[in-house]
């Protein structure tokens, strides 16, 4: 019989990204493996996603991020009657609301709080810090998203290699497939380059911004669609870009609109300096939208032998690869579409994740 788990959704609570989907379909696709859920380290029976629960939203982070050091001391103790079971975690940062067990599992995400701290805000670097020094010394079993952050867990925390397995992400069901232009709107008005992220530091905006700028598809009538919530100094990434024609912030949309962005976008553009495994890549891959990404963490992973890959910092390189994948003819990009289909059929499929999960909750 599958040893029973109970599955902390806290970053569901206050994350309507792709980790938002992705935790409901690790709810729903392993319920076999969960007694119960939890959110912010309070345990209950049965499978309650975050709209089922009342009381649960970002404020309760609010003791952790105003004095990391004072949480991460509290000393935590399971009790009641689900107590007993150990705990899955989605996310390193929520092991500090709960005491941390070697027989629990937790996902990692990436560690660029840890290497690359300059890139949040200092409460976020910090409280990640605690959490993970707290899995460094209890070693409970870690699946990470991506080989580039388990390679990058095993170098910094000298972290055990028979503790340490590599569960892809992939691509979220609600976003697997190509919009359909007339059910869901043809974009109006001029031809667009799609980046997809937050508006924060690590994302390399400032970074996009400028490739898009030395491309010259600013004066030949395309804009550079930036699609994503505000992160840390989005402020700075906005000012920038009002410096640069062309440039259009989207904001969050809607999984329709996103859809509907993918499928009319001439090509992607994610220089980003780190990801653990940069899902907006893959999904724009399902879309068949050609591709360009830095070369540094998971992008050259997830996106294999299809993508182009450059130094995030190589502005010409960027701006000099979209120009190329923008007159990319019919027959070019189906024949893309097709391969990137193959590719992803092939390793990044929600079954490929949760039989890959699931083996790994022993």
């Amino acid at each position: 019989m599958a040893r029973k788990y109970i599955l902390d959704m806290s970053q569901a609570a206050i994350n309507r990204t792709a980790m938002y989907t992705i935790s409901l379909d690790t709810l729903g696709g392993l319920k076999h493996r969960f007694a119960g859920v939890q959110y912010f380290g309070q345990p209950m029976r049965g499978l309650h996603g975050p709209d089922a629960v009342t009381g649960i939203d970002g404020s309760l982070l609010g003791p952790l991020l105003s004095n990391p050091d004072a949480f991460a001391a509290e000393k935590r103790q399971r009790t009641g009657p689900l107590a007993q079971l150990p705990r899955l975690f989605l996310d390193p940062l929520y092991v500090l609301f709960d005491e941390l067990r070697e027989d629990d599992h937790v996902m990692v995400l990436d560690l660029s709080t840890v290497t690359s701290p300059a890139w949040h805000s200092p409460p976020v670097a910090r409280a990640y810090e605690h959490a993970f020094d707290r899995i460094s010394s209890v070693r409970p079993m870690v699946s990470a998203i991506s080989q580039s952050s388990a390679d990058t867990l095993m170098i910094n925390y000298a972290y055990p290699p028979d503790r340490t397995a590599v569960v892809p992400l992939y691509v979220p069901a609600v976003r697997d497939r190509a919009a359909d232009a007339d059910n869901e709107g043809a974009a109006d008005g001029k031809p667009f380059v799609l980046f997809v992220g937050s508006l924060e530091v690590r994302k390399n905006l400032i970074g996009a911004i400028k490739a898009f700028e030395a491309s010259g598809l600013g004066e030949a009538g395309y804009e550079l669609l930036i699609v994503g919530g505000q992160g840390h100094r989005g402020e700075q990434i906005r000012a920038f870009a009002e410096t640069v024609s062309g440039v259009r912030f989207a904001g969050f949309l809607s999984d329709a609109e996103l859809r509907a962005a993918y499928a009319h976008a001439s090509a992607f553009l994610y220089p980003s300096y780190l990801e653990g495994f940069g899902v907006p890549l893959l999904e724009a891959m399902a879309h068949g939208v050609p591709c360009v990404a830095s070369n540094t963490g998971a992008c050259p992973e997830v996106g294999g032998p299809l993508v182009q890959y450059f130094d995030p910092d190589d502005h010409q390189s960027l701006g000099a690869e979209l120009r190329q994948l923008v007159t990319r003819n019919q027959d070019e990009r189906k024949q893309f579409a097709a391969a990137a289909r193959e590719w992803i059929d092939r390793k990044y499929r929600l079954e490929h994740y949760l039989a890959a999960l699931d083996q790994q909750l022993i």
